[in-house]
């Protein structure tokens, strides 16, 4: 846990503090104390004020930032922790979390807001867990898989519809089996074609003079799938095309 060095003064439930009435009252708030003339209580009560706000600060960035907020006088690293923790309260994107984007551009770039974040694509490229620490607990191969022309699909977790997957793990295309039967010959003609099989008239057979088999018609059956599914060279629904990314810092 991160954490804060600035601690609040005179905040104990018998702390010798003027009363809140009485303070809004003294001189002293505009000209500030003259030498000898402020007592101990009102002293702890400008104390706890100042101290109480910048403890409630430094605490915001601890909680909210995870980083540690040392006295050290470094002024302009305490502002750098604070704008970022500003940042990450205000973002809606947790360090791991994947989302979608609809520009080529990272949020970074095109959000001033969101200026001191850093997001990465998911590409199947490795990254630094010195770099990028919060991301490498979230994500420990330290690699974020091949996303690009994919699609993403909620993880089994024991339900069975798609068992045998791990998180992040990759599937490969597929589609059920097509099935079906039909005969090559048809006395009288043939209406057994349906769905993605189609017959047509391939020759005309006529009864032997002396008797047998009666006139019919040879039948050339073919398979379109095409016929009820558009073709394209893999299996795939109706889509929209996203930037898939992921906030590192």
């Amino acid at each position: 846990m991160a954490t804060n060095d600035f601690k609040p003064f005179a905040v104990g439930s018998n702390a010798n503090v003027t009363s809140q009435d009485d303070y809004e009252a003294l001189a002293a708030l505009a000209s500030g104390f003259q030498a000898g003339k402020a007592s101990s209580a009102q002293v702890n009560k400008a104390l706890r004020q100042g101290t109480v706000m910048a403890s409630v600060i430094a605490q915001f960035i601890a909680s909210v930032g995870g980083v540690d907020v040392a006295d050290d006088g470094d002024i302009d690293g305490l502002v750098s922790k604070l704008v970022d923790a500003l940042h990450t309260n205000a973002n809606p994107f947790p360090i791991g979390m994947p989302f979608f984007w609809p520009s080529a551009k990272m949020p970074n770039e095109l959000l001033p807001e969101w200026a001191g974040m850093e997001f990465l694509k998911w590409n199947g490229a490795s990254f630094s867990a010195s770099k990028y620490p919060k991301l490498a607990l979230v994500i420990p191969s330290l690699t974020l898989v091949e996303a690009r022309g994919e699609f993403p699909r909620i993880w089994d977790d024991g339900r069975g519809v798609d068992s045998g997957r791990g998180l992040l793990s990759t599937q490969g295309h597929g589609m059920p089996k097509l099935a079906g039967n039909f005969q090559s010959y048809d006395i009288g003609g043939y209406e057994g074609a349906s769905g993605i099989f189609s017959a047509s008239k391939f020759s005309d057979y006529i009864a032997a003079p002396n008797g047998g088999q009666g006139d019919g018609t040879d039948i050339r059956v073919s398979m379109d799938s095409s016929i009820v599914i558009p073709q394209a060279n893999e299996v795939r629904p109706r889509n929209i095309a996203f930037n898939f990314l992921v906030r590192a810092k």
